[in-house]
C-alpha cells in the first residue's frame, strides 16, 4: 500500500471481512452482556498486526501499528469524556491495526453519525428519551459553563441509560466499507 495510514489488508476483501466479522460478533456480546471482551479484542489487534506484516512486510507492520496507536489514542480521548467503554475503545485499536489509521477515522466519524441515530431509537424503545434529553442539555450547559467535557458521573448517568454501542460500531465500518466501494 502507498500510504502508511492504511494497511496491506484495507486493500483486501479478507482485511474488512475480517473487520465486518469481528464487529458482528462484538455487537451481540455487547447486546447481551453489555461488554466486548479482551478475548475478542485483543486477539483481532494481535492478528491484524502480524497479518499486515506478513502481507506488507515491516512497512504494513508500521502501517497497521499506527492505526492501532491511533484507534487507541483518539478513542481513549472520547472514553475519557463518558462517550465509549473501554471495550468500545479496544475494538477501535483492533480496527485500526486491521484497516489503518485513515479507515479507522472514517470509522469513527460513520459510528458517531450511526451512534447519535440509534441513541435516540434506543432512548425510544426504552422508553428514557426524555431523560437523554435532559442530559443532553445539562451536558451542554456544563460545557458552557465550566469550559470542560464532563464525566459520565457529572451527568448523573447510569449505566443502563447508555446503549451498547457496539452496534454503531458496526454500522460505521459497514457505511466505511460500503462508501470506499467495497474490495
Amino acid at each position: 500500500m502507498g500510504s502508511i495510514g492504511h494497511t496491506p489488508l484495507s486493500a483486501t476483501s479478507w482485511g474488512w471481512w475480517s473487520a465486518l466479522a469481528a464487529v458482528f460478533v462484538a455487537s451481540v456480546i455487547d447486546w447481551r452482556s453489555r461488554r466486548i471482551p479482551n478475548a475478542l479484542t485483543f486477539p483481532l489487534a494481535f492478528a491484524a498486526l502480524i497479518a499486515n506484516v506478513v502481507v506488507g512486510g515491516w512497512s504494513g507492520g508500521l502501517s497497521s501499528g499506527l492505526g492501532l496507536v491511533f484507534g487507541l489514542a483518539f478513542f481513549l480521548l472520547l472514553m475519557l469524556l463518558g462517550a465509549m467503554g473501554p471495550g468500545d475503545v479496544k475494538l477501535m485499536a483492533g480496527l485500526g491495526a486491521l484497516l489503518g489509521a485513515v479507515n479507522v477515522f472514517w470509522i469513527g466519524l460513520f459510528t458517531a453519525v450511526m451512534g447519535g441515530v440509534l441513541a435516540v431509537l434506543y432512548s425510544l424503545g426504552r422508553g428514557s428519551l426524555p431523560r437523554m434529553a435532559n442530559r443532553s442539555w445539562r451536558l451542554v450547559k456544563f460545557i458552557v459553563f465550566t469550559g470542560r467535557m464532563p464525566k459520565a458521573e457529572e451527568l448523573q448517568a447510569s449505566r443502563e441509560d447508555y446503549m451498547p454501542y457496539a452496534l454503531a460500531i458496526a454500522l460505521g465500518v459497514t457505511a466505511q466499507y460500503l462508501w470506499r466501494g467495497g474490495s
